[in-house]
């Protein structure tokens, strides 16, 4: 009563909130009457409280109450929801990574016959087609339309909720539920919040299948947001216990850096540092309402060739089938590299690059396939390697941290041949006489996977070290699946964030290349078709853009508003439709080309989609994932490929009628026409009418079972007419079907382009149908726009662990920028537009450009990331590989005793599920609050680094030791170093930990060429020292160019430089770079001016 009251007084609202746990306590069965029968309860609920507020408050005028069930005793996982939930209330807890625009959804609609005036009433229901009304119940008349103004309408959404990601087994794929949300609890989620649903699980026939089969949805009756605190792992008052017993040991922090993958040796300060992230400083909110992040972003910058090779003698499957030894291919890729003077040298060996097609596993499909090969290795070989040899008879010879694909408690891992035990399974390539053995897994999508994969699970049996005779040994770099296959054996390439993927309470792990979408677009050569003619897009866009200006959106992204139309397809018509925007792009390293029987070819983005056709129906498949053998649509194409005529074929078999593919629209109105009487029973042998007389003399169990069996053909028919009027549709529209028979990626322009046509989202490109929108999608129940959350968003309160952060495009970078500083991301397409939150704390790694880390060069000339995004990093480690007498013993005798045996090397000293929880509790729990001499010892030395620069002259420019930037990240270090011990207090010792790690990375990653520390490095890419050359440089120029019309002569510049102590090939550095950065340009050769 107190609840109904607050309705009319306090708050006023459309719903009430009813505790099921309550309503337990006071009436069991009417509890569980409301789990068994929750419709027609909760219809009940509602008539009981306008009863209530006509008889106890005399209010008949207030709008219908909805009653809301909450606190359910079973809340399950998505994956968890069967057939024996249909019609039940559940409850469910996900996180929503997708929502729909808001629409209007008639609840009640009245129909009214325009002859007699008669109204009729028609009920609907949000998960069920529109039911309508065909004549009037009165007089018989067709003549009836809907009354709009007398329907009821309320407010309609869908969203798609899915499994969290602690919740799942590396390697398992989420499962995913739609919901549908009405009147007043619309717009109560976005996409990355986590919420415990109440509703009533449906299903919905899909007519797409012959087979009957159904879609779950669930219809909400009540929706509530959960905490973002990493509260889901259960930690039960033992496990506390031994959480705080654990927090007293002396040496707890070196016991939870040494637990953090303890089969990589080394690597101390680098796997505190992921420590103290995945602790995390403590986030605060300012009384201005401005947030200061207590994530810690981490960057690992590896050498990813390093001590992951293989001997000289492992034959390598080329692209043409043949095999190879690997050190006759990298010898002649090194002889070739050398003499065009492209030979690059390291510490202990060589790289050069490489175009060399080979075969690897592809880690989404488990199929293998033809890919690149980009950089050849050739490096000093260990001391010691090791031979591994299987069962089947492969063998390969391997230094000792090259790691191998297993599979290991349900799901993929990676273990490096010293990891590898007797009886281990390693995954080879298939052969034709390999039987199926299929790993155990709980995980039906992944054994489907593994089913169907190209993979043999092949027994170790024999593990032998030999001291190598060749001193080299070799490896080819593959981009993106960092394997190929070697001695029939797939070799790969293992990584430091798959362990902290494992780790962390709730962490999603993703690729630079899939963080969030690349830009979809096209070579610049690429004919579109206009009003005016045909065009090579590349240069309608450069053309516009001339004329009219160009918009930077953000980083290596500009626009243009545009006036003109554009061919386009829709529905099924091939029409002009405006074309509201032109867009350039900086291209991303490589385009796929797919190519058509006809010759017929389109270079894009591999995230660009194109129009194909599956299941009889149209298609948008990402050109990454179309295969030779596929059909794209064309303008030119066949209109009946052989697909569609096997589903003629098979659907007029159906009702036995005779194919004339000669006439196929004379077949096709036969098979719409076609009573259901003559249709052949699926599964069956008899017709539906043969059946029909069956059921005439069945009883019992063989009526009720013919009854269903001719629910099914009925069902099945509808089908049949639905996909006859689709196939109609794909025959009579104006563009037919090509197949593909090459898909290959090739080398990248400088810039790719779009167009941005409202309504269709695609343009005919060379032919081709290009669809072009992305993270903003059509959802298939509602036909309307929907916002997807990508792993930035869906890690918001947890951890995004992403790997190949330097591949990204620079549509991502500006997104990931937002993400580390503001900690949202924000969107803005297809008329969405929306701000979502991303408090993530960021681990990732990225590769130097040419595969190793000199340091001799700036961080910024060798990763492919800009100086701003560096930056906002907290922590950056490089991870190197260099010759050291005294720590290649403690390896050696690492590896010896790993293969001795000896668990305890590689056994963690917290036992993995524990520093789990540890951690969990910690963030939960534990917010350090920073003392007086903590406080006092980072203002210390946050004053001795400033006072520390030097200035060797007075016009050089100061280097600056630390700034705001580093003081922050100290903060949030000492904090995290404090909850490690679950310590509520910041100590001196804290804050001095947090400067030794700070002090580490900058001596890495931030030192100018006078040895000194200047973060200058980090934030604009260049140390002060260079930027001062480069405004020395500038002023030369601008000097000399006043004194000749032709511009500033460059052995003119040279000499000047020479006079300022700049050298002649670091002033012709420099020149080039000004070039390059559009800040001088050449009137004329050998002659420089300023922009």
């Amino acid at each position: 009563m107190g609840k109904i009251k607050d309705l009319l007084t306090i708050t006023p609202k459309k719903s009430i909130a009813i505790n099921w746990m309550h309503l337990n306590s006071y009436d069991p069965e009417l509890a569980n009457e409301v789990l068994e029968n929750p419709e027609e309860c909760i219809l009940a609920a509602e008539d009981a409280i306008q009863i209530i507020l006509k008889e106890d408050f005399l209010r008949e005028d207030f709008p219908r109450v909805h009653a809301r069930f909450h606190n359910l005793p079973k809340t399950l996982m998505v994956k968890e929801i069967g057939a024996e939930h249909i019609n039940k209330l559940i409850q469910v807890e996900g996180v929503v990574t997708r929502v729909t625009e808001i629409k209007p959804f008639v609840s009640v609609a009245v129909f009214v016959c325009k002859d007699c005036g008669y109204e009729m009433v028609v009920p609907q229901r949000p998960y069920e087609g529109f039911v309508s009304v065909k004549k009037c119940e009165q007089c018989g008349s067709k003549n009836v339309q809907l009354d709009v103004e007398k329907s009821k309408f309320v407010n309609f959404q869908m969203f798609r909720i899915q499994d969290r990601p602690e919740t799942l087994r590396g390697g398992q794929m989420p499962r995913f539920i739609d919901g549908i949300l009405l009147d007043d609890i619309v717009d109560t989620a976005m996409p990355g919040d986590r919420v415990i649903v109440v509703g009533i699980l449906r299903v919905i026939q899909e007519k797409r299948e012959k087979v009957p089969t159904f879609k779950k949805v669930i219809e909400v009756n009540h929706i509530e947001p959960v905490s973002k605190e990493l509260e889901e792992l259960e930690i039960s008052p033992e496990e506390e216990q031994k959480i705080r017993e654990l927090a007293k040991r002396k040496d707890i922090v070196s016991a939870i850096v040494d637990s953090i993958a303890p089969a990589i040796y080394g690597y101390k300060e680098v796997k505190k540092g992921i420590a103290l992230a995945l602790f995390g400083g403590v986030s605060r909110t300012l009384p201005d309402g401005t947030r200061l992040r207590g994530d810690i972003h981490v960057l690992l910058v590896g050498d990813p060739g390093v001590a992951k090779c293989v001997d000289y003698e492992t034959e390598v499957i080329l692209g043409d089938g043949s095999r190879k030894k690997i050190g006759e291919i990298v010898e002649k890729a090194i002889k070739k590299a050398e003499k065009e003077g492209r030979l690059q040298r390291i510490d202990d060996g060589f790289y050069a690059p490489i175009d060399l097609e080979v075969y690897a596993l592809d880690s989404r499909t488990l199929k293998i396939r033809k890919v690149k090969a980009n950089i050849a290795w050739k490096r000093t070989a260990p001391e010691r390697m090791l031979k591994i040899r299987t069962k089947k008879g492969r063998e390969i010879k391997v230094t000792p941290t090259h790691p191998f694909f297993t599979f290991e408690d349900g799901t993929f891992k990676t273990r490096k041949a010293t990891e590898l035990r007797i009886g281990d399974k390693i995954a080879t390539p298939r052969e034709d006489n390999d039987p199926v053995n299929i790993p155990e897994t709980c995980d039906e999508e992944l054994e489907e996977l593994l089913l169907n994969s190209d993979i043999f699970w092949d027994e170790v049996v024999e593990i032998e070290e030999y001291k190598p005779k060749n001193p080299w040994v070799y490896d080819l770099q593959v981009p993106e699946h960092h394997n190929f296959i070697a001695n029939d054996l797939i070799v790969h390439n293992s990584q430091l964030l798959r362990y902290v993927a494992n780790l962390a309470p709730r962490a999603i792990y993703t690729s630079g290349k899939s963080s969030s979408a690349a830009g979809l677009c096209v070579a610049p050569d690429t004919k579109v078709l206009t009003d005016k003619g045909e065009r090579e897009i590349g240069k309608l866009v450069e053309e516009w853009m001339r004329e009219v200006g160009e918009i930077k959106y953000k980083m290596g992204i500009s626009f243009a508003p545009y006036l003109g139309k554009v061919r386009t397809f829709k529905g099924g018509k091939v029409i002009c439709s405006p074309a509201s925007r032109v867009w350039k792009l900086r291209a991303p390293e490589k385009l796929v080309k797919v190519t058509t029987e006809s010759g017929r070819s389109i270079a894009l983005t591999s995230e660009t989609k194109l129009l194909t056709l599956e299941n009889g129906e149209y298609s948008w498949i990402e050109a990454g994932n179309i295969r030779p053998g596929a059909y794209v649509g064309t303008l030119t194409g066949e209109k009946i490929i052989p697909r569609i005529r096997k589903t003629i074929v098979e659907l007029a078999n159906l009702y036995g009628i005779d194919v004339n593919l000669e006439e196929v629209k004379e077949t096709l109105e036969s098979i719409q026409k076609a009573d259901i009487s003559k249709m052949r029973v699926p599964g069956r042998e008899e017709t539906y009418e043969e059946l029909l007389k069956k059921l005439e003399n069945a009883k019992g169990k063989e009526k009720n079972e013919l009854l269903i069996i001719l629910s099914d053909a009925s069902d099945v028919h509808e089908i049949v007419k639905e996909k006859v009027m689709k196939i109609k549709e794909i025959i009579e529209s104006d563009i037919g079907w090509e197949r593909v028979t090459k898909v290959e990626l090739v080398d990248s322009p400088e810039y790719v382009y779009d167009l941005t046509v409202e309504g269709s989202h695609n343009f005919i490109a060379n032919g081709f149908i290009v669809h072009n929108t992305a993270a903003v999608v059509r959802d298939e129940f509602t036909g309307g726009w929907v916002l997807e959350a990508g792993a930035l968003v869906l890690a918001d309160g947890g951890y995004a662990l992403i790997d190949e952060l330097d591949k990204m495009s620079d549509r991502d970078r500006s997104v990931i920028h937002e993400a580390l500083e503001q900690q949202t991301i924000s969107l803005s397409k297809a008329g969405i537009t929306a701000t979502l939150n991303a408090r993530t704390t960021v681990i990732a790694a990225a590769n130097p450009k040419h595969g190793r880390f000199n340091k001799m060069k700036r961080i910024s000339e060798q990763i492919d990331l800009p100086p701003t995004l560096l930056s906002r990093f907290d922590l950056i480690f490089v991870l190197m590989d260099e010759p050291d007498e005294k720590l290649d013993s403690e390896i050696a005798r690492h590896i010896l005793r790993v293969r001795r045996g000896e668990s305890e090397v590689v056994t963690p000293k917290i036992p993995h599920d524990l520093l789990r929880k540890y951690i969990a509790y910690a963030r939960k729990n534990v917010h350090p609050v920073i003392s007086e001499e903590a406080m006092e010892e980072i203002q210390k030395y946050y004053v001795k680094m400033r006072k520390s620069a030097k200035k060797s002259s007075e016009d050089e420019i100061k280097p600056i030791p630390i700034t705001a930037r580093q003081l922050e990240a100290l903060i949030r270090l000492s904090e995290a170093h404090a909850r490690m011990r679950l310590s509520p207090i910041v100590t001196r010792e804290d804050a001095r930990e947090a400067i030794k790690l700070m002090e580490y990375t900058l001596r890495q990653i931030a030192v100018d060429e006078a040895g000194q520390l200047d973060v200058t490095i980090l934030e604009v890419g260049q140390s002060a020292r260079k930027l001062s050359k480069v405004e020395k440089i500038l002023d030369i120029i601008k000097k000399l160019e006043r004194t000749s019309e032709r511009g500033a002569k460059v052995e003119d510049i040279l000499e000047e430089a020479m006079k300022v102590g700049i050298d002649k090939n670091e002033a012709r550095e420099i020149l080039e770079k000004l070039l390059i950065g559009g800040q001088i340009y050449m009137p004329e050769t050998g002659y420089y001016r300023t922009v």
